[in-house]
């Protein structure tokens, strides 16, 4: 289920009066905790579909269409919210707006700064408190994807359904950043002006949809996107990089119940170089490095209702593993967001380009956007949709920058490293509370011919058991 935390995690959230429902708008200032509670799970339990079926809108073919592991996965989500369901003519808070934040990465920043939703930078911060792990001992050695990669948060229009949009603007940030295949930049930046973004993705798959691309997943979304709030998996996410020429692959680990390290164990043998050979005094060296910098892209991993961006991996002491992860549907607390923002050219710096939420030129609809709901509600919320118990603790810590007080700010004052690495850190026993996963990888290949791209038209998978 699509978490909520991005829209509340602000601290300078303001109170509405009278407290409406973020969705229908309903008036449940006089409820209760648990009433309200009970109210918004209504919204997310509606409609449930019968599990033999194959749903339209749920998580389409993010888990890959060629199986019945699609549907077999599917069918177990519930409906998300749907704009087209309303009979309401008032717009709604979660519909895309006309205008949104134009695409970012680190080549922009001596011409415009970052959106506020945007956190550049962020691994470099991650690899010392890696260091200053290793060094207490607690970290034994980690493995970290390119530097190029953006944390982007959803904003309050998507914050429902916007994970799999946002992942799929993670991964450009890399891939245009990358040096390894350099044409990739083009190839991504010509979706228009604005370069990606979720209306210009919904265009893209639907475009693909046309040519004949993922003929199953077209079906199951019934050939609409554009404008809906319908979630994308990974299978979409394929389909909109195989259409723009970039190679990717879809991985799935079916049965992580039986098997739970073969998730963990595939990503680290992406990560980490393979095990020094004798007389290769290179390999040797690089093996005896315990915080490991690489040219690796993100990857992206999808289980039922969400799916987040995989920027590196640990491994603790015991040897147990934590997945080092971003989730788009956390905002960067503020205090490490400005840390990051300091290596940026100061035209970046000077001024940041507000996101939609945060625009002047919002709508109304949009004006009241970041609500104050109960502190314990919040919490409650929060644990109603989150797969992660080190996030659950971490949402009052995010409320308040989550830092070394306002010391961090500064630029010559590091960050407490147990507080960066508790925003991004997955564990094992968080990571077996889903039994399905499926990553999409990036292979850094030339770019796609016609006849790969033809090829690619039906959604596969290699499965891992």
């Amino acid at each position: 289920m699509p978490r909520l935390g991005s829209l509340y995690e602000d601290t300078q959230a303001a109170c509405l009066s009278p407290m409406k429902c973020a969705i229908c708008d309903e008036t449940i200032e006089n409820l209760s905790e648990s009433g309200r509670q009970a109210h918004y799970d209504v919204h997310f339990s509606e409609s449930p579909r019968p599990k033999t079926s194959t749903p339209a809108s749920s998580m389409p073919s993010g888990f890959a269409s060629s199986s019945s592991y699609t549907s077999e996965i599917a069918s177990t989500s519930t409906k998300p919210y749907n704009s087209t369901a309303s009979t309401s003519t008032k717009p709604s808070l979660f519909q895309i707006p006309k205008t949104t934040t134009p695409f970012w990465t680190v080549s922009y920043a001596s011409q415009r700064a970052p959106p506020t939703n945007y956190t550049p930078n962020f691994i470099p911060i991650l690899r010392r408190a890696l260091t200053k792990s290793h060094a207490k001992g607690t970290t034994t050695r980690a493995s970290l994807c390119s530097e190029g990669v953006c944390h982007i948060a959803t904003e309050a229009w998507d914050t429902i359904y916007g994970c799999g949009y946002r992942n799929y603007m993670m991964a450009c940030t890399a891939l245009c950043e990358q040096q390894v295949i350099p044409q990739y930049s083009a190839l991504l930046k010509n979706e228009g002006d604005s370069g990606p973004g979720i209306r210009a993705v919904q265009e893209l798959i639907e475009r693909a949809w046309s040519e004949g691309y993922d003929g199953i997943g077209a079906s199951q979304l019934k050939h609409k996107l554009v404008g809906t709030m319908k979630w994308i998996g990974t299978g979409e996410l394929y389909t909109a990089f195989a259409y723009r020429g970039i190679p990717t692959r879809l991985i799935d680990f079916p049965q992580l119940g039986t098997n739970p390290e073969a998730l963990t164990r595939w990503v680290s043998n992406y990560f980490f170089p393979p095990t020094p050979t004798a007389g290769n005094i290179n390999s040797t060296l690089n093996g005896a490095v315990p915080i490991i910098q690489t040219n690796k892209m993100p990857l992206i991993l999808q289980h039922q209702g969400h799916s987040r961006t995989i920027v590196g991996i640990e491994i603790n002491r015991t040897g147990a593993p934590n997945l080092l992860v971003y989730d788009p549907a956390k905002r960067m607390p503020a205090a490490v967001r400005k840390q990051c923002l300091l290596s940026l050219p100061i035209p970046a710096r000077s001024k940041a380009i507000p996101t939609y939420e945060t625009s002047a030129s919002s709508s109304d609809t949009h004006k009241g956007s970041k609500l104050a709901f109960d502190k314990q509600f919040l919490n409650k919320r929060q644990r109603f949709a989150d797969d992660d118990e080190d996030e659950e603790r971490d949402t009052k810590r995010s409320r308040n920058d989550g830092m070394n007080g306002k010391s961090s700010l500064n630029s010559g004052v590091e960050m407490d490293h147990m507080s960066v690495l508790k925003i991004v850190r997955v564990n094992m026993s968080n990571l077996k509370k889903k039994d399905k996963y499926q990553i999409l990888e990036f292979t850094l290949d030339p770019p796609l011919s016609e006849e790969e791209k033809a090829s690619r038209k039906v959604v596969r998978s290699e499965r891992v058991l």
